[in-house]
């Protein structure tokens, strides 16, 4: 269960850092895709713009998203992998008597 939750927290986290970068290059690239060209006789048709504009912002954090998520899904699997390899060791046993249910030692 401890795996599957760090496994999940980081791709939450992964999508976050995702969802950010999209932000980031959407504050870039969507103002320069959706600027009105000097052929325009009206100055912008602002209804169009506007949805078009909210539009691609949307779809570059989605975009970021998704691949910020696998990004970190994969670190994920990687990091816990090892982590898991390097934690199973054999164990020792304690007492080299072995005991019944009830508690009394067998002799070996």
């Amino acid at each position: 269960m401890s795996a599957i939750r760090n496994v999940l927290l980081w791709v939450f986290f992964g999508s976050l850092v995702g969802v950010w970068a999209g932000a980031l290059l959407a504050q870039r690239f969507v103002p320069w895709f959706n600027t009105p060209g000097a052929a325009i006789v009206a100055q912008c048709e602002c209804h169009q713009i506007s949805v078009d504009t909210v539009n691609k912002t949307l779809t570059f954090e989605g975009i970021g998203m998704v691949i910020g998520a696998i990004l970190f899904l994969v670190l994920a699997l990687v990091f816990g992998a090892a982590h898991s390899f390097r934690s199973a060791e054999p164990r020792s046993r304690a007492r080299s008597e072995w005991t019944t249910r009830t508690g009394r030692r067998l002799r070996v």
